[in-house]
């Protein structure tokens, strides 16, 4: 409704928020639909009550998080928009929001297995190149230094070829861990 008071829930509704619809009923969207930075876990605003304040459709921040009833987080992809009388005045909001954890997930990892050795756990040669640049540039736009080390593997051809691509193999895991 116009104060920001819930009037009803959907079954999905319910269970992402871990209330019932008896519960929820006359509580505060806040109370039902509390959300906060995926990253950061700040609380952030209501899309519902900022629709009503701005009363125009209101599309939620690309890292929100539903925190339930009972602690249970949930990614969620949100939109409120101001439902209309008839005289076209706002007499309330809808809240969508959709969970969208597992394809969260999935991308954080795909983002991962891009930027680092499936072996090692280090980080790949690409995303070592990129960061060594944003070094650099971040060096030369504000004046400060860095430090470089770089190490070689003097004749690890020959582990290889001399015990087996496993053995190598298990000397940079070694070596990786060493070095983390």
């Amino acid at each position: 409704d116009l104060q920001g008071r819930a009037l009803y829930l959907n079954p999905v509704a319910e269970t992402l928020t871990g209330y019932a619809q008896a519960q929820a009923t006359g509580k505060s969207i806040e109370t039902i639909y509390r959300v906060q930075d995926q990253v950061s876990g700040n609380q952030l605003a209501n899309p519902a009550r900022l629709c009503l304040v701005e009363d125009t459709v209101i599309s939620g921040v690309n890292f929100a998080q539903l925190v339930s009833a009972d602690g249970r987080s949930y990614a969620v992809e949100e939109t409120a928009a101001p439902i209309r009388g008839k005289a076209g005045s706002t007499i309330g909001a809808v809240l969508v929001f959709h969970d969208v954890t597992e394809a969260r997930e999935a991308s954080r990892k795909l983002a991962y297995q891009a930027t680092h050795d499936a072996l090692t756990g280090l980080i790949n040669r690409s995303e070592f190149e990129r960061l060594v640049e944003k070094t650099l540039q971040d060096a030369k736009a504000n004046g400060t230094s860095s430090a470089f080390c770089y190490m070689d593997l003097d004749q690890f051809k020959v582990v290889n070829d001399t015990c087996g691509h496993i053995a190598g193999d298990r000397l940079l895991v070694e070596l990786a861990t060493l070095i983390q």
